[in-house]
């Protein structure tokens, strides 16, 4: 079953398709979220307090803290999270965060946030890509089987 060069071009294409979006799949989907929300949310004064609870993944440290903050003159309640380390201090205060929705984000890892930032113009066009390539792929792939089987049975 050999391919024509119109159909290698297809397939090499939905290879580097299929290796982008297996690439970008993690920062899309698991930092893409929190990157949005920090390069573009609100700047704003947050009040937070106690109680603020830290997690350490992988050496990570993410703080979150209950806090309140005002936009455009309505008050707003909800976390402040810190995934950059421990920048928050432990005692209740002041600190310029960005707002996006109930959740502040003080700072970020510049990795975190530039990979999320990637992530999604990567992912999307690369599944975009596959959509369009597998579907003829598949059927070209087919239809080559089915030749090559009643051939084999004509003989």
């Amino acid at each position: 079953m050999s391919m024509n060069k119109s159909e290698r071009t297809k397939a090499t294409i939905a290879g580097y398709a299929v290796t982008l979006l297996v690439l970008s799949a993690f920062p899309a989907l698991a930092l893409g979220w929190s990157s949005y929300t920090y390069q573009f949310g609100d700047q704003v004064q947050v009040t937070y307090g106690q109680p603020c609870s830290s997690t350490k993944y992988r050496g990570n440290v993410t703080t979150t803290c209950r806090a309140s903050w005002t936009v455009d003159g309505l008050r707003h309640t909800g976390e402040i999270k810190d995934d950059a380390g421990e920048n928050l201090p432990h005692h209740a205060g002041v600190i310029e965060a960005r707002v996006w929705g109930d959740t502040a984000r003080n700072d970020m890892h510049p990795l975190r946030l530039y990979a999320g930032l990637l992530g999604p113009p990567l992912f999307v066009p690369s599944l975009l890509v596959l959509l369009v390539l597998l579907p003829p792929l598949v059927w070209s792939a087919g239809k080559a089987g089915w030749e090559e089987g009643v051939k084999q049975r004509k003989s």
